[in-house]
Order: structure tokens, then sequence, then C-alpha cells
């Protein structure tokens, strides 16, 4: 499990995209609660806790999946074993 914000780093800013909004544009807006639930598994945190790293490392593996089906693909298959 990666540390969460309590080792040190300072919180995602209130100003970025939601991490939501970026799986709805992928066409994933039904699988968000089973988002939440594996950012909570890896980060071991709520989903508004996230640092900027982490959120960093989301986004752009959401940005990625924009261009890579496999990633996509890949992606929806993690997404719902938290079903």
């Amino acid at each position: 499990m990666k540390p969460g914000p309590t080792a040190g780093k300072k919180a995602a800013p209130a100003d970025h995209v939601p991490l939501s909004q970026l799986l709805a544009d992928l066409g994933l807006s039904e699988l968000t609660p089973c988002y939440r639930a594996y950012l909570r598994k890896e980060y071991g945190c709520s989903t508004d806790k996230i640092t900027v790293e982490q959120y960093e490392e989301q986004k752009a593996m959401l940005e990625t999946c924009k261009q890579e089906p496999l990633k996509l693909r890949n992606l929806m298959r993690t997404l719902h074993g938290f079903m």
C-alpha cells in the first residue's frame, strides 16, 4: 500500500479536475463508486485526502486510458473487481 497524505505531502488542490470527471470522460461514470473503493485501497485514504502526487499519478493513468484501449480495458477489469 502506498503512503497516504499523512506522509507529509500536501493534499491535491481544490481547483483540480475531479478524477471522477476524468473517469466520466472515459464513459465509465457508472464505475465511480468502484473507482473510489480502488483509490481507498491503493492509497489508504478517502479520495478527497489523496496527495498532489497521487492525484497526478491517477490523472496521468486516466489520460493514458484515452489513448490506449488496452489500458482502458485493464482499468475496467480492475474496477469491476470492486463491485
